[in-house]
């Protein structure tokens, strides 16, 4: 019973709305009379405020939504978007690629240079030779290596002397020893 009265209730608004648009007289057809008559009238949208007409309106003809891609129109106007999507219509692609990647169709995230991962989340590590990169963004070497990105073997010799391709090292004329650590 209750939808027969939605029903009903949608029919006569618009019935109602058909009659606010129509010319500012109406034809009059009495059924109990043998005859018709016309009677002029103001039409029916001056009688009502157009609070009424706006609401009866926006009941059977609702203002489309401008949000796009599934966003959602507030009271306000205003659109409240998906997670994929932003702007004020919802019209623009959120880029899912972080830290300056770039979302490229059937490809995915192009990273910059200095990031890795599927959205670019990871920092590159540039340290070589397991050395460690610290929030600053220097490189913590391992005790064998040194250098800006821990690229070069610390050499054992000491006291400028010079390691061989063996290992061993060929000290200055001063020094001797397995790693030149000893005075002459």
């Amino acid at each position: 019973m209750g939808s027969f009265k939605v029903y009903v209730s949608m029919v006569s608004m618009f019935v109602l709305i058909a009659m606010l648009n129509s010319s500012s007289s109406y034809r009059y057809s009495s059924r109990y009379s043998s005859r018709s008559r016309y009677n002029y009238q103001p039409s029916l949208r001056k009688c009502l405020s157009n609070d009424i007409i706006s609401t009866l309106q926006g009941t059977l003809c609702p203002k489309a939504n401008p949000c796009k891609n599934g966003g959602t129109e507030q009271p306000s106007g205003r659109c409240v978007c998906t997670d994929e999507y932003t702007g004020p219509t919802c019209e623009e692609k959120v880029n899912p690629c972080k830290n300056g990647g770039i979302d490229l169709p059937s490809v995915g995230c192009v990273c910059t240079f200095d990031f890795t991962g599927s959205t670019c989340e990871e920092r590159v590590n540039p340290c070589q030779n397991n050395g460690t990169l610290l929030s600053d963004g220097s490189c913590n070497c391992t005790v064998d290596f040194t250098g800006t990105l821990c690229e070069d073997i610390v050499n054992p010799c000491q006291n400028g002397g010079t390691e061989r391709l063996n290992g061993t090292c060929d000290c200055t004329q001063f020094y001797a020893g397995d790693f030149c650590g000893q005075y002459n």
